[in-house]
């Protein structure tokens, strides 16, 4: 009986550990594409801004 026991808090254990794993893997996934989104917008305004100036000149 204690086997029983000890074999399902290991299987319990390492189902929370997958959980876990997947869970920050979603979430790098999308902290990576909130900083692509980021980056272009930011390209976006420099170039906006170098054309004003380019403009002005």
């Amino acid at each position: 009986m204690e086997i029983f026991l000890i074999i399902a808090a290991v299987v319990v254990a390492w189902a929370l550990a997958v959980l876990v794993i997947i869970r920050f893997m979603m979430g790098a996934q999308k902290n990576r594409r909130a900083q692509r989104m980021a980056e272009a917008e930011h390209e976006r305004r420099r170039e906006a801004k170098r054309r004003t100036i380019e403009d002005a000149a």
